[in-house]
């Protein structure tokens, strides 16, 4: 009985740290969208993909074997060298693609934020035990 219980809070670590990743790599895809980057993938995982489609906007949206990563890949992003394209990731201001890089974290603030609210409120007017 214990291993299953062990099996089971190994499983919702990993389903935490998904929905954390996806919110964190929802940031950057929301900045990227509102700013007119054009997104080639949006992932989460890493690996061979299990589900992969491609949207009316010609961006691959996949869902990955090893569930510990993810990103949002953006177009001429890897090729420093190349000369931008409009929509490309280094054709855009830096300021832009400072907005772009912290919204990650924004979102994951803002999750941290609402859920803490949830917390606290919760309690809902019950007394905090005090250890002396």
């Amino acid at each position: 009985m214990d291993v299953f219980i062990y099996i089971l809070y190994v499983l919702l670590a990993i389903a935490v740290l998904l929905f954390l990743i996806l919110v964190h790599e929802l940031g950057h895809y929301i900045a990227g969208r509102i700013l007119k980057f054009k997104i080639t993938e949006f992932s989460i995982g890493f690996g061979k993909a299990i589900f992969s489609k491609t949207n009316k906007r010609g961006e691959k949206i996949s869902l990955r074997i090893i569930p510990l990563g993810g990103y949002c890949s953006f177009a001429g992003e890897a090729d420093e060298n190349a000369e931008p394209q409009p929509g490309d990731f280094n054709s855009f201001a830096p300021w832009k693609r400072i907005i772009v890089f912290l919204a990650g974290i924004i979102m994951n603030f803002i999750v941290a934020i609402i859920f803490s609210f949830i917390a606290l409120v919760s309690i809902g007017g019950r007394d905090i035990v005090k250890i002396q």
